[in-house]
């Protein structure tokens, strides 16, 4: 991404998190080239400045005025489970500059959710999930045309019974 490497960059962290660093006075390309380029300022000193999920990771460029410490966490992370999961977090120490975090994360139907903490502060960057498709009622009969089906059956052989019925006595019905 072109930027250069400034101060040290102190990283505690449970997953596979990368993090590139620049100049916070450069002209911010490592957010430029990020799908989101939405600026999202938690106080005059940091800011998000960029973001992308694509392929169960997420890109999140930070700018920071002073030394601050980015907490990144997996909103997903054990959707679908069921018990108590550990969500996976991301906390690294950032110098002045900018900065292009890279963090794994959970997809959960098309869709990955991730909580960015600046001092304290949290905001959620997210993607929209598939729509899910609703489960027929009347699946147990064959769907919809299959219950259909069955009720028309139902009918006529009804039908077809009352005029066996009628048929069959000479004199018609004498007694119900």
């Amino acid at each position: 991404m072109g930027m250069g490497s400034m101060g040290a960059v102190a990283q505690n962290t449970t997953t596979n998190a990368t993090v590139q660093s620049g100049h916070l006075e450069s002209d911010l390309a490592a957010a430029d080239t990020l799908e989101n380029s939405e600026t999202i300022r938690y106080n005059d000193m940091a800011r998000i400045v960029g973001w992308e999920f694509e392929e169960d990771r997420v890109q999140v460029a930070v700018a920071t005025n002073v030394t601050t410490t980015v907490a990144i966490s997996d909103a997903l992370a054990g959707v679908g489970q069921e018990g108590a999961v550990q969500v996976p977090e991301t906390t690294v120490d950032l110098e002045r500059g900018v900065h292009v975090i890279t963090v794994p994360v959970e997809t959960v139907r098309g869709g990955s959710a991730v909580g960015v903490t600046v001092d304290g502060a949290t905001v959620r960057l997210s993607t929209a999930m598939d729509d899910q498709q609703e489960a027929n009622p009347f699946a147990t009969f064959g769907g919809e045309s299959g219950l259909f089906t069955g009720v028309g059956m139902t009918v006529i052989l009804a039908v077809l019974g009352a005029w066996w019925v009628i048929r069959s006595e000479i004199n018609g019905v004498i007694e119900a």
